[in-house]
């Protein structure tokens, strides 16, 4: 092949929800403006712009100036980023290919747009005799600039295949990859030998099918004056793991409907309130498929008419206490039980999003918190390995300990995922002083139970019952490991619902989700405390 070769890498990307994002790009292969597919999704979940607003915390203005694709009514290029960011996350739609589309906006074509407008501007707000002098000052200003831009379309030393999106070794989730980039206005492209559809200015959105494990992709251009370019990128594409399954407290049972737990309700932004929920499915399986015509949410018993319904995104951070029972049972068997829940925890917290919060409690005779809230998982790792078995077992005393700990946390996502082998010994706190507590601040406590003789099940399935969590049980400790990757995937496809309350602040309200489902209804509440 003639010309230069360039083999252009970038860093290693996850692709979130590529699935989404393709699945509306699909036609002619050529992918929408990012504004058209903001405006269709969000209209697909039956969302308007005020609703959006309450749930981003974006001004409706700026929403719709995204989806109109007017970047000049947004505050700059740096708040289109976020903007456009935290938009795609909220509706579920992965940013990267979106934030490729605005920065391509944003190149060459779009300054001499922008500088036109802006000339024009100015002569409409000045005298002419003010404007006549500026007039030369200006001509010459677009004379350069229009020079420069014809340089560098004429000068053949600068043309360029530019691949804005993916960056080499990128993970793909979706069944398509979506390309994003530029080649000089006029020149041809091809991806895998195949066509690529290329804008006037040079400009292309292309969608790729992506195999199991590896997709190299070649992009190659070229042009009439004998200008040839090629770019390599590969990309990965993993075989999904199956969804989890999850126990589900014995009280609830599984019987043939879908039940709705409400976990946690937030109310420190009030009068904007956020609710965490998960669906179970009638076999105890966290369910992905809820919709807007299942739900309803209520208020002390008033309906709420506006309300948003999304998945939490993987970015929004969780803060967790591991309470880790580490009485003299769990050294049976020359310590295998403790041994392997090291090695669960240790699977565990590489399976948390670098922005959730960690902290280590383990308790025996009393309580001792081995580790502080942190987003360092090498250093919770370290307090993991100084577990040692012996003495009693405080088991309350330890969950109402963990409690205190995630309270002095900032707002936002909260749990207690205690684990033991036994029932309480010698705590101080009884199991109701424990469940009020959860319930005043508003914490779920996640209950694992270990299999022993001294096991009893009973108070840790109402525990994790009446603070809005789940119950799971393991026969044998090296059944632990999959109950905490369990655990963390279910963390992970929580959904949340955001409304503006109407009630009053310095008081206390309860909230309701109803589910109705295959015509079977299911409820949840939970109290909360408005400041």
């Amino acid at each position: 092949m003639e010309g230069r070769v360039k083999i252009q890498t970038g860093d290693p990307t996850v692709l979130r929800g590529s699935t989404e994002t393709s699945s509306r790009m699909r036609g002619n292969r050529m992918a929408k403006d990012f504004g058209q597919l903001l405006r269709e999704k969000r209209e697909s979940r039956y969302l308007s712009l005020p609703e959006v607003e309450v749930a981003t915390r974006i001004r409706a203005e700026h929403l719709q100036a995204l989806e109109r694709g007017d970047l000049e009514a947004l505050p700059g290029s740096r708040y289109a980023e976020i903007y456009l960011r935290e938009y795609a996350h909220f509706l579920d739609l992965d940013p990267e290919p979106l934030l490729a589309m605005l920065r391509q906006r944003m190149r060459w074509p779009r300054f001499r747009q922008q500088l036109a407008q802006r000339v024009r501007r100015f002569f409409q707000t000045r005298s002419p005799i003010l404007g006549l002098g500026a007039f030369l000052i200006v001509l010459l200003v677009v004379a350069l600039v229009w020079g420069l831009a014809g340089h560098r379309s004429s000068a053949s030393a600068e043309k360029r295949l530019e691949l804005f999106y993916p960056p080499e070794g990128a993970i793909s989730s979706g069944d398509e990859i979506v390309l994003v980039g530029r080649v000089p206005p006029g020149a041809v492209l091809t991806v895998n030998d195949s066509p690529v559809s290329v804008q006037p200015d040079g400009s292309f959105v292309h969608l790729v099918p992506a195999r199991p494990g590896q997709t190299r992709l070649t992009l190659r251009a070229g042009d009439a004056t004998g200008w040839h370019e090629e770019v390599v990128r590969t990309v990965w594409s993993p075989t999904p793991t199956p969804r989890p399954t999850l126990s589900l407290p014995a009280s609830q049972g599984t019987g043939a409907a879908y039940q709705v737990v409400l976990h946690q309700v937030d109310g420190a932004h009030f009068p904007d309130v956020v609710a965490y929920l998960s669906i179970l499915d009638p076999s105890g399986n966290a369910w992905s498929g809820l919709t807007l015509e299942h739900l309803s949410v209520w208020e002390d018993d008033a309906l709420v008419p506006n309300w948003v319904l999304r998945t939490v995104p993987l970015t929004e951070p969780l803060t967790v206490a591991l309470a880790v029972d580490t009485s003299g049972s769990m050294g049976a068997n020359g310590g295998e039980p403790l041994r392997q829940v090291q090695q669960a925890l240790s699977a565990f917290l590489d399976q948390l999003g670098e922005n959730d919060v960690v902290c280590v409690v383990a308790f025996s005779d009393r309580p001792a918190l081995l580790q502080e809230c942190t987003k360092d998982k090498e250093a919770v790792r370290r307090a993991v390995e100084q577990l040692v078995a012996s003495g009693e077992t405080t088991l309350y005393d330890a969950i109402r300990f963990s409690v205190e700990q995630l309270v002095t946390q900032p707002s936002g996502r909260r749990a207690v995922v205690v684990l033991t082998d036994g029932h309480d010994t010698a705590s101080r706190s009884s199991l109701q002083d424990v469940i009020a507590q959860a319930g005043m601040y508003n914490v779920p406590v996640y209950a694992i139970g270990l299999q022993s003789n001294e096991f009893d099940p009973a108070p840790l399935e109402q525990l994790a019952r009446e603070t809005g969590a789940l119950y799971l049980f393991a026969p044998q400790a090296d059944a632990l490991g999959d109950l905490y990757t369990q655990l963390s995937r279910q963390f992970r496809g929580q959904y949340q619902v955001v409304y503006r309350s109407p009630a009053s602040p310095n008081s206390e309200h309860r909230l309701t989700l109803v589910v109705r489902i295959n015509g079977v209804e299911s409820k949840s509440s939970k109290s909360y405390w408005a400041p």
